[in-house]
């Protein structure tokens, strides 16, 4: 589904590219809706968007750290993968700007007053396994880009109506506002 206009099956091939899945190099597909014209990156449900890293090691590092595990027992299996030393912070930082702004964009959804990863966990009645990728889910439904490990920050996707627009030609606007001239 396309997650601009809403529409179920209308893509065509648009193109691809590589990215690191930690040291394997996999293919990435670009498809382009063909009903709004958007394109999108289909990315494997196995690899972090905008990263390198696997989402099951990834959503295991951070359900370690909401446990109260320490950051470098909890790293130990991406660090074995080969994921770098500077990894737990960044992810760690990553998460906690996207549950503030998935907070602002879906209030009824999870526990207020929880922060974090313990928040996520706190948004579906299900384990830890996939969580991430359910939120993300949930704002697609709610035409909203993915909250984590997004490349772009948080766009809400409308769906232009006809003659809604502004238009840049202001000789032509019919009715347009009247400028004022401000003395100095």
């Amino acid at each position: 589904m396309c997650p601009c206009c809403q529409t179920i099956g209308n893509f065509t091939r648009h193109g691809q590219y590589e990215k690191y899945w930690f040291q394997e190099c996999i293919g990435i597909l670009r498809v382009r809706c063909a009903v709004c014209g958007k394109t999108h990156a289909v990315i494997p449900s196995f690899s972090v968007p905008n990263g390198s890293y696997g989402m099951e090691e990834t959503e295991h590092y951070l359900l370690e750290r909401s446990r109260g595990v320490g950051r470098k027992k909890a790293f130990q299996e991406l660090l074995e993968c080969g994921a770098a030393e500077s990894y737990p912070r960044f992810l760690e930082s990553k998460v906690a700007v996207a549950v503030v702004r998935a907070k602002a964009l879906f209030p009824d959804l999870g526990t207020a007053v929880l922060h974090g990863f313990a928040w996520v966990l706190s948004c579906f009645a299900v384990s830890a396994g996939g969580v991430l990728q359910q939120v993300n889910r949930y704002g697609l439904a709610r035409r909203t880009n993915p909250v984590f490990f997004s490349r772009a920050n948080i766009l809400c996707y409308e769906h232009p109506k006809a003659g809604s627009g502004i238009s840049h030609n202001h000789d032509t606007v019919a009715g347009a506002a009247e400028v004022l001239d401000y003395p100095p």
